[in-house]
């Protein structure tokens, strides 16, 4: 039984440091949106879509893991390879941002 627990409690605190980085990469997103170049529309939507996806699975977890740890496991770390996708896509539109401002 506190193995149960603790697992359970292990994958909560995943599930809560994963929840962290989506409002971090929320915040940067909607702090940076007004100087994304015009020419990136198509990335900051996707950006946008995939970042609303991910924060809706993590809601999802938290009710799958007392049911299924396996399965919320796997969505974990499916979220976790989302989350980084999101990460490397923020680095390329901050990056394109910045060359653009230096362009004018």
């Amino acid at each position: 039984m506190i193995r149960k627990i603790a697992r359970e409690n292990t994958l909560n605190l995943r599930a809560k440091h994963l929840n962290r980085q989506i409002r971090e990469l929320k915040r940067t997103f909607e702090n940076n949106f007004p100087q994304y170049p015009s020419d990136k529309f198509e990335m900051v939507r996707d950006f946008n879509i995939k970042l609303v996806r991910a924060k809706s699975r993590l809601k999802r977890i938290s009710k799958i893991i007392v049911k299924n740890r396996r399965q919320a496991r796997q969505m974990l770390i499916r979220v976790t390879k989302e989350i980084q996708i999101l990460k490397d896509t923020n680095r390329q539109l901050s990056k394109s941002s910045e060359s653009s401002t230096n362009l004018l």
